[in-house]
């Protein structure tokens, strides 16, 4: 797979692409690549299931060891180097 940006013509060549969650601060666990652009977690362990408490899941991403950021900055671990995600059950 190859991206490119609507402002720089040059193609990126994605690949290994690795992807993590943690739910709650807990550890994070990697989820499974499904070969069509989609990835799945088979059990994120962490949950708080209580009717309207918010759960805090953190996403990571990395492309072979390089790992992607929230700011397109150098990774800074805990700071930029996760996407944050609410859950909330009813």
């Amino acid at each position: 797979m190859t991206l490119t940006s609507g402002m720089d013509p040059t193609e990126y060549t994605v690949s290994g692409v690795i992807v993590e969650a943690s739910v709650n601060g807990g550890n994070y666990e990697t989820a499974t690549d499904n070969g069509d652009g989609t990835w799945s977690f088979s059990a994120l362990t962490g949950w708080d299931t209580t009717s309207g408490v918010n759960n805090e899941v953190r996403v990571k991403l990395r492309d072979s060891a390089e790992v992607k950021t929230s700011d397109g900055l150098a990774a800074q671990a805990d700071v930029n180097d996760f996407a944050t995600f609410t859950v909330t059950f009813p």
